[in-house]
């Protein structure tokens, strides 16, 4: 019984994320302007950050926005604890206010690996920011699917 739950839950995620697979995850990309979109890591972004410095990424992580604490980190434990060297800051000059706060996000904008936020506490930032989109948890998607 759990390979067949396993496999609709599959046939079901395929159904799911296919309008969005082009467009959302698909990486690198081409945008409107011929623009390369990197499909990156939180941890590729930390850990090289010269390789990504001045480019056009894609990444999930862990978002908080508060005020001089815009954040996106590799994972809730790291907001949690506190450990500012990984994160990175979201400059949101210019974009409005996502309709959730504190959980996972991709986000895609331009990546300066310099510029590291209020008083220089992050390891990096994302500017010019383009998408910051809620990302759904394994259980959410399973709910949208079981009609709970």
């Amino acid at each position: 019984m759990n390979i067949i739950k396993s496999l609709m839950i599959g046939i079901l995620l395929c159904i799911y994320q296919q309008p969005y697979a082009n467009d959302l995850y698909k990486c690198p990309i081409s945008i409107k302007n011929e623009t390369t979109v990197y499909c990156v890591s939180t941890l590729q972004l930390l850990s090289s950050p010269g390789d990504y410095h001045n480019k056009l990424v894609r990444v999930t992580g862990f978002l908080n926005l508060e005020f001089e604490g815009n954040a996106l980190y590799l994972h809730k434990e790291d907001y949690d604890q506190m450990i500012l060297e990984n994160s990175i800051w979201i400059d949101r000059s210019g974009i409005k206010q996502p309709y959730f706060n504190k959980e996972y996000a991709i986000i895609e904008g331009r990546y300066l690996a310099g510029k590291r936020g209020h008083f220089g506490m992050f390891s990096g930032a994302i500017t010019e920011i383009t998408r910051i989109q809620k990302s759904l948890s394994r259980t959410e998607i399973e709910s949208m699917h079981s009609g709970k």
